[in-house]
């Protein structure tokens, strides 16, 4: 019996092929050509077009079922695709290791793909869309834009609640006008118009000015803008002159047809006169000259009495001051016996 199975190994031994027991390597396996399968009948039922080896078949198209979908074609209601999905990250955490990694899509709590525009330790200061508080501007340094739209003809780009594009002038200058809106009522304008009747709550812009009880000198110079003057109660300080051109002069004693300066000439200005009075010093009757310069244009006479007959001094002011000659002085001339005393009070004026 041994003897027979032994010969029957080598008849086999001799009549097969070396490799006929050889389990092939997987590399060396012939991938069979996937053939389409034949078009269904939408509706029916269709077995999974699959080959020997399990690896079923995706279709890579880019039709109205395919997954796929074509570049810059339009989107169509219905049409098949892939889902991106994005992970919540509230805190805006790091999501990978290392720059340059793949990272899912960052998203918010509501699914709104988060871009975010705060200043970012990663970028240098030029590069921050925003920018620290109180922090110098240098040239190149990236903003967010906030985009407007040119209105110089102030029409109307919006219905009432709705929201607006900022209106800018022709040089991209931010409009803002106080002028009179047909749009609002008077009460609520802040300008008003001409002629019409105020009402109770009407909008307004209120016109400051500065307290200064005391008429100190203000800090600006000619031609410089300054605030109304006002004293505590509101009232507004209003003078002949300003602050420190005001002024008031006597004279010494005045003898017979003598030509006295009461005021001295002020250089490109004017003196006015508000007021002026005299008192006699002996027992004449003396008429006194207010004059416009030495020898100059008569302005007004005055009388003074005899102090023996119960007269005495005189006073005058002008409701409208008198005004004379630029760059003149205020002279006096009297025919006093003796002498007179005469006061006078004004201001100075460039006209």
């Amino acid at each position: 019996m041994f003897k027979r199975l032994l010969g029957l190994v080598l008849i086999l031994a001799v009549t097969l092929p070396s490799n006929s027991f050889a389990v092939p390597p997987p590399n060396a396996i012939a991938m069979p050509a996937l053939t389409p399968m034949a078009a269904n009948t939408p509706g029916n039922a269709v077995s999974q077009a699959c080959d020997q080896f399990g690896v079923c078949l995706v279709t890579s198209g880019t039709g109205a079922t395919d997954l796929g979908k074509a570049e810059d074609a339009a989107s169509t209601s219905g049409f098949t695709g892939v889902a991106a999905l994005g992970v919540r990250n509230d805190n805006l955490n790091t999501q990978t290791t290392t720059d340059g990694d793949y990272s899912p899509i960052t998203t918010g709590r509501y699914g709104q793909v988060a871009a975010s525009i705060v200043h970012d330790a990663i970028f240098g200061t030029a590069l921050q869309a925003t920018k620290p508080e109180d922090a110098a501007a240098a040239s190149g340094d990236a903003l967010v834009g906030v985009a407007g739209q040119i209105n110089t003809g102030f029409t109307t780009n919006a219905a009432n609640g709705d929201y607006a594009t900022i209106a800018l002038g022709s040089a991209g200058n931010v409009l803002s006008t106080l002028a009179f809106d047909a749009s609002v009522s008077g009460a609520t304008s802040a300008i008003a118009r001409e002629d019409t009747i105020p009402g109770s709550g009407d909008a307004g812009i209120p016109i400051f000015m500065s307290t200064n009880s005391a008429l100190a000198a203000d800090a600006a110079t000619n031609n410089d803008y300054i605030l109304f003057q006002g004293d505590e109660l509101g009232r507004t300080i209003t003078t002949l002159a300003p602050a420190g051109e005001s002024w008031s002069s006597c004279s010494s004693a005045i003898a017979a047809i003598t030509d006295t300066t009461l005021k001295a000439a002020v250089a490109s200005n004017r003196i006015y006169v508000t007021a002026w009075s005299c008192i006699p010093n002996d027992t004449g009757n003396n008429r006194i000259i207010l004059r416009d310069g030495v020898g100059g244009t008569v302005l007004d006479y005055g009388n003074t009495t005899s102090n023996a007959a119960g007269g005495g001094s005189f006073q005058r002011t002008y409701p409208v001051p008198l005004r004379l000659t630029s760059n003149t002085a205020l002279n006096l001339t009297t025919n006093a016996v003796s002498s007179t005393f005469c006061c006078a009070s004004g201001y100075i004026s460039v006209n």
